[in-house]
């Protein structure tokens, strides 16, 4: 659930969670620890460098929340995370990480990000019945 709207969380499915933005993950069930498996990513706004192509992604906080990662892209993007959680682990266990494995993590997450954006759009992405252009523009105000 974000921000009180149920997303059904099949495999591949990403959920984008926004700064601000309430989550709540299911509960499993006693003695099925295994029925949910999830991989999570956390980082700063100021983490990731600037890039174009990722700014519709990290600055519209009220875009798609949940996107499918379709089969053929599946193995590459679980990759891309394992690589990121790895070197990840590895900055953890250098107490004073090199600014190299610092650099390291923020290519890492862009590459992700750039796959991400690179996904098919969601099917909910049509916003026609909520006022088209300008109810985006108005919550992005508001917000």
């Amino acid at each position: 659930m974000v921000d009180f709207v149920h997303h059904r969380c099949a495999p591949g499915t990403l959920l984008h969670v926004s700064p601000g933005q309430v989550q709540r993950l299911p509960q499993a069930a006693a003695g099925h620890p295994e029925d949910f498996q999830a991989v999570m990513v956390r980082f700063t706004a100021a983490f990731p460098p600037r890039l174009q192509r990722t700014d519709p992604l990290l600055n519209h906080p009220f875009g798609p929340v949940a996107r499918t990662i379709p089969q053929a892209e599946r193995e590459s993007m679980a990759r891309a995370m394992a690589e990121l959680a790895q070197e990840y682990r590895r900055a953890v266990d250098e107490a004073d990480a090199a600014d190299i494995t610092i650099d390291l993590l923020r290519q890492l997450l862009s590459a992700l990000l750039l796959r991400i954006t690179r996904l098919p759009a969601p099917e909910t992405a049509d916003r026609s019945d909520t006022g088209g252009d300008i109810f985006p523009c108005f919550q992005r105000e508001l917000e």
